[in-house]
C-alpha cells in the first residue's frame, strides 16, 4: 500500500535550512510577512525579506515553511492583507 506520511510542523521547523521561504508573524502587531532563511542558530532564525530587511525571529513565530510553488490559501490571504493595509 502507498501511504503518504504527513510531516508535522515541528518536523519542518527542525529541518529548517538556509534558502527556504517562510511566513512569520511579527510581534506584537501580528502582521504576517514572508522572508528567506539566512541562518538558523538553535531557536533563533535570521531571515531576509525581498526588500533586504533583516529580522531575527524565533522558530515559534514561523507560521509556514514553503516547500512547494504556492502558499496555502490562509497564509496567502494573511500576506496579501498586510500589503493592502499600507
Amino acid at each position: 500500500m502507498d501511504e503518504k506520511v504527513s510531516k508535522s510542523r515541528e518536523d519542518y521547523l527542525k529541518n529548517l535550512k538556509e534558502g527556504l521561504l517562510v511566513a512569520f508573524k511579527m510581534n506584537p502587531s501580528g502582521k504576517v510577512m514572508s522572508a528567506m532563511v539566512k541562518e538558523v542558530e538553535g531557536e533563533q532564525v535570521k531571515v531576509e525579506t525581498k526588500n533586504g530587511s533583516v529580522y531575527f525571529i524565533k522558530k515559534s513565530d514561523i507560521a509556514w515553511v514553503k516547500t512547494g510553488k504556492r502558499w496555502p490559501g490562509g497564509i496567502f490571504n494573511a500576506l496579501r492583507d498586510n500589503v493592502n493595509q499600507k
